[in-house]
Formats: C-alpha cells, structure tokens, sequence
C-alpha cells in the first residue's frame, strides 16, 4: 500500500471519528487489558458494528444458503493441526435471532489449532477499520483467536485484538485493520479466523457475523482510492467560453481534458488503466482493464506528448511503466487474456480474443517507434510471441472470436465482415505474416444476396483479387452506395483509421466507404429529428450503472443495432479527419445543448437526447479514441503515420490499394 493511501485512510477515519463521538453512549466498554488495545476506541466501532446498514459492512461470511441447503459462501476448515473439529451451519444465529451461524465442536491439545478460511475474491477493502465477527463458547476467549489475512501474495497473522461483552454469553472481536501492514488491503484474497488452544480444550464454539467494518460506503472509497480522479467531483465547465473559442482551441482543450482522465486513472501502483469509471451508483471505480485499453493507453500517452500535454520524458517514462507490467502478464501461447486485475495483475477472464490481441499488436508496433532500446526490445519480444495464425480458420480463411482457456476450445463464431474494427487486426496480421493475402478477400463484403436473413438487400458482381473470387457487394441507403458493417455504427468503420490510412491507401475502397457511412450517420440523424448525431456502442444512460449497450444506424449494417436516441461524443469525433466542418458543429451542437456532458476530464460517454438522461460514465476504449484522433487531426496524422512506418503496416498496404468498392 503506498504512504499516499495510508494517510488518506487515516485522515477519513479522523472524520468518521469525530461523527461517532456524537454516538458514544450507544457503545459498551472493551473488556481488553490495556496493553493490548489499539489507537482508537472501541466504543467508536461499535458504533459502526451497531448500525444496520450494510454501507458500514463488508460481509466475509453471512451463512447464507441456496434452497438446497448449500451455503452460498465456499468456506472451508482446517482441520489438519488439531485431533478433531466439526462445523455445523446452525438456522439461527446470534442472539437466537434468524440468519444461521457456525457452529464448531473440537477437541485440542494444547499448541494445536483449527482455522476458518473464508475466500473473499480479491477484494479492495483498503479503507476499512477493523475484521469483526461474533463469537459465544464455554472454552474459548479472545487470548485464542487471531485473525490471518492474505493478499495475492502474502499474509499475515495478528492476536491483537479488543472485546465487547453483548448478550447471551455472545462476544464481539474486532481486529485493527492498520495491523495488517505487511499485506496489500487492496486485494485481499481470504480472511481466516485461527482457534487456537493453549492448554488441552473440549468444547464448542459459534461464529456470526464476519464483517469488515468502516465509515459509510468505504468498500467504495477502497476502489476509488487508487485513482486520484475520485479526489475531485468532475467539474462542468462554462458553456459560453468553450463555445466562443476557434475549432482548434476547442479540439484541444477537449484533448486536454480527456488526458487528463488518463492522467487520474491508471492504477497508481502498476501503471494500468481502469476500463471505466462511474459518478453514479455503487461500485464506481473498477478494477480491471482489457487487453486493448493497454494498447489504446500507450498510444494516447504517445497523442498527449505530440499535443505538448506531456513531455517525452513523461511520456517515455509511462511507455516504460506499462511495458514492464504487461510483459510479466499470464499469456496463452504469447497472447494475453481478455480481461485483468489493474491491482493485481491476476487474468480475471479465461477468454483470449483475437481481436484485443490486435489492438495491442497495433500499439505495441507504433510504441516501439517511439521508445527506447530497451523498451523496443520488450515490443519486439510480445510482438514476436503472437503468431495471429492460431486464431485462422483455413477452410474459411475467416479469423475466430477467440480462444476459451477454460473450455480449451475456439470460438464458433469468426469475423467474416470486413467492415468491422476487426479488420485492423487483419490488416497488422497479414503484414506480420501470420496470414496470407487472400484472408483479406475472404472477407465479405456484404453477405451473398440469397442470405435473405440479412438486414438490407445486397446489390454488387462478383470480383476477382488476388485470384480470389468474391461478391462486390454494397447496400443503398439514403442513394449511398454503402458496404454494410455488422451493427452500422461508427466505431466500426472508423476505429481502423486511427492506424491505418485507408484514406488515402483505399481511396476507392475502404476510404471512400468510411465517408458515405459518415454521411449516412448524419443523414439518419436529421430523419430523426436528432440536433446531434453519432451513433456506436457505449455506456447506456438507461441501463442500470450505465450498462454497455450496442448502438448502431442499422440501414447500414447487417444485423443493424438500434439507436433509441442515444448518441456518443466519440462517434462523431472518429470522424474529424474526414468532415472536420460538420464534426466541429456536431461538437458545439453537443455542448451548447447538453452543457452537463463536457467536464473537465473530457465527455461523458452517452446522453439520450429524447430523455435528456447523460450516462456519467467514462470509458477508457472510447476516451482513448477522442485523444487519438484529435491529435491524428491537429498533428497531420502523426499514429497514422508512426503505424505506417512499421513493416507490418508496409507489407500489408497492397491490399487496401486494388480494390474499388463500386
């Protein structure tokens, strides 16, 4: 835990402190001699203990039950250093009252002990105070127990502890947090409870209401805590002056902010940044990240140095960071998996997607363009260790989802459209040689025409590439001649050209298309009715803790998302290098009639323009995109053209440049 932490923690206990003093005559006097007591008083957890409001309460184990009789909570005992122990999970519990309890029946010599191990699944529990729990038995007293927590690599014991005498023979322990400094409280993994005997002991002993105790909603401050952004409320910021700056000034500023969350975000401690971050509801910091916010965050520390946000050194300095952390990362044959732990580094998602493998790949290539000798050796290395081929299906030459560690078997599901952001991945794979040309040609276009299933009518001739038979095809919507993507939204035509120059590489192909689907988002917009337009998948202002949602203009894709009036800076923000005019007045269109969705770290992630609702969410995928490509628009496509000095972009720039659309 770093000194940062540390100090917070007792600065917010200070506050609870003084409020609980208020409380004094609820609390019952400890009955521990002197020596053994802590820096506070006991009467002020009991307090806590004593409120019935679960935001005061993290439980490790409620003795809770299915319909079956199986308890809820995998606990387990230790039976290997005593001569005998038993549990039992009794219907009642403390003080007779309903919710059940353990019961234990031992029997130990003396220097013997049994243990109660409770898993807790890497819980941030590093604002609490105190471990609590009830204990009643004719044999055994505090002087028995200690408390063993563990992290995800060390534990610790402590004995120390303080009683309060309740009713029914009942005993409340508590066990001082700030005693377990030799653990990260940030990730604990279990909370064991050890009996120990000190001279020959028969009995029996219950065990109720395991808690951590804090001030109110400190399990959340525990989270927050490890980004400096839930120091500060975000702050709206005036309306009139952002509107009367030039394009420029407002674009960076609008980067600047949106740095800023990067900034605030990573996880102090290893450098990882956080997949989102809510301002409304529980849980609103989350501890993991996913293999393309990695990527997607090194190349926006790359966008903040070209901005001036940061120095080189700075930015050099968090390049190196991040590298070192995620090439010690668990991988599957040189890929890494969906989802980490940003405390704990641990994999939390048994699923290793080809696709976040390739927005990786594709950061990894542009950052070794930017760092130093030893850093690029770590990019060449991780680089060197994916070999895309594994997730090839050769008698479809389509590319698999992924691969299921767990189930030790491969998605049934490809990406077989080349209007998606998978194609990116595609693009850096065939460059790398790790497939062959004509997987890019194996894509379709649309899907054949006797799919009737399929959202639009697909209108085109076959074509031949590289040997390659394909259907050309295209849907019309609006007279647009369009090639469809899955969903019809935003980031799936245009994510791709945050890297690649299909503008000017693809200019009948891809380029052309990324345009009219542009087009088409406008265009469907104002049918609507909708003063603002953008449409792509992001945090829902209708879900519950804005839920992630699929969004699209679905004329243009073939399943085809729904909209429902929600609409996503970042949508129309991918498109800046292609209508500057018309993003910019999007951009002040979005300000000016909905001043609560810019803030001082960039977007907000949504609004429902029919409701007015914002989802007060921030996404590290799509901030990273805002960033990205503002700077690609301000800087003359600088990470468009730091990809396209790598070999893999090099190599595989010949298929983006034979192929007309139409």
């Amino acid at each position: 835990m770093s000194i940062s932490k540390e100090l917070l923690r007792y600065h917010r206990w200070a506050i609870a402190l003084m409020v609980s003093l208020f409380f004094a005559s609820c609390a019952t006097a400890p009955v521990m001699p002197p020596e053994t007591m802590p820096a506070y008083e006991v009467k002020d957890l009991e307090w806590i203990a004593n409120q019935k409001d679960f935001h005061f309460f993290f439980p490790i184990d409620r003795y809770q039950c299915d319909p079956t009789g199986e308890p809820l909570v995998k606990t387990a005992v230790d039976t290997s250093m005593c001569e005998y122990v038993s549990f039992e999970y009794l219907q009642r519990g403390a003080f007779k009252k309903v919710g059940g309890a353990g019961k234990f029946t031992f029997r130990m010599n003396a220097g013997e002990s049994f243990k109660y191990i409770m898993p807790v699944e890497l819980c941030d529990l590093s604002c609490g105070l105190a471990v609590s729990f009830l204990f009643n038995s004719n044999v055994i007293t505090a002087h028995n127990i200690s408390l063993k927590i563990a992290d995800h690599k060390n534990s610790q014991i402590i004995k120390r502890s303080q009683v309060v005498e309740k009713q029914d023979q009942w005993q409340r322990i508590y066990f001082d947090l700030k005693d377990f400094n030799e653990i990260d409280l940030d990730a604990i993994t279990t909370v064991t409870i050890i009996v120990a005997a000190i001279k020959p002991v028969e009995g029996e002993m219950m065990i109720d209401n395991v808690f951590v105790l804090g001030e109110k909603f400190f399990t959340q401050r525990s989270k927050e805590d490890n980004f400096a952004i839930f120091e500060e409320t975000p702050q709206l910021l005036d309306k009139e002056g952002l509107l009367h700056t030039s394009d420029n000034d407002l674009l960076l500023m609008i980067a600047r902010n949106t740095w800023q969350y990067f900034a605030t975000t990573v996880d102090k401690e290893t450098h990882i940044p956080a997949d989102r971050i809510d301002f409304e509801g529980p849980g609103r910091a989350h501890h993991f990240t996913s293999t393309t916010n990695m990527g997607m965050y090194m190349v926006s520390c790359i966008a903040a140095h070209k901005l001036g946000f940061i120095t080189q050194a700075t930015m050099l300095e968090n390049l190196k960071g991040v590298l070192t952390v995620i090439q010690g990362l668990e991988r599957w044959n040189g890929f890494f998996y969906n989802y980490y732990h940003t405390t704990t580094l641990e994999s939390v998602d048994p699923f290793v997607s080809s696709i976040d493998n390739g927005w990786l790949a594709i950061a990894l290539s542009v950052v070794r363009e930017v760092v130093n000798e030893d850093e690029k050796a770590i990019c060449t290395e991780l680089l060197d260790a994916m070999d895309f081929n594994v997730f090839y299906k050769e008698d479809l030459g389509h590319l698999t989802l992924g691969y299921d560690t767990v189930k030790q078997s491969y998605s049934q599901y490809d990406y077989g459209l080349l209007c998606s952001e998978a194609r990116a991945t595609s693009f850096f794979a065939i460059g790398k040689g790790d497939l062959p040309l004509k997987h890019w040609f194996k894509m379709y276009r649309t899907f054949p025409p006797e799919w009737e299933w399929q959202n639009g009518k697909p209108y085109g001739k076959e074509k031949y590439f590289l040997g390659e038979k394909i259907f050309s095809g295209f849907y019309v919507y609006e007279n647009l001649q369009i090639v469809p993507s899955w969903g019809g939204s935003m980031f799936e035509f245009l994510m791709p050209t945050l890297f690649i120059d299909e503008e000017h590489l693809a200019a009948k192909g891809l380029g052309k298309n990324n345009k009219r689907a542009v087009v088409a988002h406008m265009r469907f917009a104002a049918s609507q009715g909708y003063e603002v337009w953008g449409i792509s998948p992001c945090a829902s202002p209708d879900r519950a803790n804005g839920g992630y949602a699929e969004y699209g203009v679905a004329p243009i894709g073939v399943k085809g998302y729904p909209d429902e009036g929600v609409i996503t800076p970042h949508a129309s923000i991918l498109a800046l290098s292609l209508y500057p005019e018309d993003v910019m007045l999007n951009i002040r269109n979005l300000i000016e009639k909905y001043p609560d969705i810019f803030t001082q770290y960039g977007f907000f992630d949504s609004i429902n323009i029919n409701t007015n609702k914002i989802a007060k969410t921030y996404l590290c995928l799509d901030q990273a995109m805002v960033l990205v490509s503002i700077c690609n628009y301000l800087t003359d496509n600088k990470i468009v053209e730091l990809f396209h000095q790598t070999g893999y972009a090099k190599n595989a720039e010949r298929v983006l440049k034979i192929e007309d659309f139409y």
